[in-house]
């Protein structure tokens, strides 16, 4: 074919534009643990085994996820029926005598250290929401047993973020205890003062899941070198790969998915254009972003802007022209779908070897 002919075939920029290929949209529900298969299976291992007690899974944003996380442990974890914990019985002191503390395995969920084992979350925490504390008044010298988060989710999972631990380093050392040994010492808050009295421990079966970004558990590990001798590990990808027409299906299904739960409706142009949207963030047609935040904010931006529940390209073409316009970019001409960025960098290095070659 001669240069001519190349010419004449010159492509404009709406042709160079990434497409979707799907046959069909299928009902098929797809939430966003479909999505995450390497996860899923490790987490469910996890908690299906008896002596693995702690989890550390790397996450972009933990506030993001931790709904999602919890809701998932919830649907795949049975719903135990024994009652776990113990009741403790105070017998307080007086003038002549120090205060006494009795503990009984829980026969009720009214006891006062009782559990069903829930699925607790606590991504900020200080050391008497972590771990309780001992009370005593100040006139009458009476002491009461307040309970923890690890108290609470005895027999369940706890979720912990990696950043509250990393702020309070001394919470991971009584914790990394705790999960070793499957049981609760009470502790004076006071390093130099000693607690009103002896208080039994009681044993925890716990599970505890730690969530953090890729620098705050590298810093974990930094930190504690036996780390992953006795935790198992995850990460949440980020992005999904899409090169399998099968994955395609699955992606549009997930999104799909998505508006339904916020009573919006979507055609094959508007995931077209879904997907277009997310290429040119990720500069990769064939890995896009799966957030389930930035999915619901695209949502619903076009059905605020819109103000329909049926959305279509053009809504969500109407919401990337809007924010262009707020950002100051208001040129006439139509942006590419894909950013120069990369494209300059390789141009930048390969003259950058002409020169060295030169030289």
């Amino acid at each position: 074919m001669t240069s001519s002919a190349f010419l004449e075939q010159a492509l404009n920029w709406q042709s160079l534009q990434p497409e979707l290929t799907l046959n069909q949209l299928s009902p098929e529900k797809v939430g966003f643990w479909d999505l995450q298969p390497n996860a899923a299976q490790a987490l469910s291992l996890f908690l299906a085994h008896p002596k693995r007690s702690l989890f550390i899974l790397k996450i972009d944003e933990a506030a993001e996820y931790q709904a999602l996380l919890s809701q998932f442990i919830t649907e795949i974890r049975p719903t135990p029926d024994a009652i776990f914990g113990v009741n403790y019985q105070v017998e307080q002191g007086d003038s002549f005598s120090f205060p006494q503390v009795y503990v009984e395995p829980a026969q009720d969920l009214t006891d006062n250290f009782a559990s069903q084992g829930e699925v607790i979350t606590a991504l900020n925490c200080d050391q008497f929401q972590l771990f309780g504390k001992v009370r005593q008044h100040p006139s009458s010298q009476d002491i009461l047993l307040s309970k923890g988060l690890v108290h609470q989710a005895n027999g369940g999972v706890l979720i912990l973020s990696a950043a509250c631990l990393l702020n309070q380093f001394d919470l991971w050392q009584r914790l990394k205890h705790l999960l070793q040994t499957q049981t609760f010492d009470w502790q004076s808050a006071h390093p130099f003062k000693a607690l009103p009295c002896d208080i039994p421990s009681m044993s925890l079966d716990l599970k505890v899941i730690i969530l953090g970004n890729r620098t705050e558990i590298a810093t974990l590990g930094e930190l504690e070198e036996a780390l992953y001798q006795f935790a198992d590990y995850a990460e949440i990808e980020s992005y999904y790969s899409i090169a399998e027409m099968e994955n395609q299906q699955t992606w549009a299904n997930y999104v799909l998915c998505q508006a339904a739960e916020l009573a919006l409706d979507l055609d094959s142009g508007a995931l077209n254009k879904i997907y277009q949207l997310l290429v040119r963030e990720s500069e990769d047609r064939l890995l896009i972003d799966i957030s389930p935040l930035t999915i619901r904010e695209m949502l619903l931006n076009a059905a605020t802007l819109s103000q329909k529940q049926t959305l279509t390209a053009d809504d969500f073409e109407a919401v990337f022209q809007q924010k262009r316009q707020q950002h100051g970019f208001c040129g006439s001409e139509p942006m590419p779908i894909f950013s120069t960025s990369k494209f300059m960098w390789k141009l930048m290095v390969k003259l950058l070897a002409r020169l060295m070659a030169y030289r």
